[in-house]
């Protein structure tokens, strides 16, 4: 619905309204599969995002951060 300020998805350039289709190689179909691969996720280290964008597929690199 959202992005936040200066969070990676923002740096990455996710858009408020993109539909997130794979993360880290790994295919997002649910809010399950989201959760396990952001927890297999290494802080510091980029990876590939796949969103959905008005109908086209956009390859975007994030690199998660500790939330501490």
């Amino acid at each position: 619905s959202g992005v936040s300020n200066n969070s990676p998805a923002q740096k990455a350039g996710v858009q408020a309204g993109d539909v997130l289709v794979g993360l880290a190689g790994k295919p997002i179909n649910n809010i399950y599969d989201f959760v396990k691969v952001l927890g297999a996720l290494k802080i510091d280290q980029q990876v590939d995002l796949k969103v959905k964008r008005a109908g086209k597929l956009l390859e975007l690199k994030v690199t998660p951060i500790s939330r501490e």
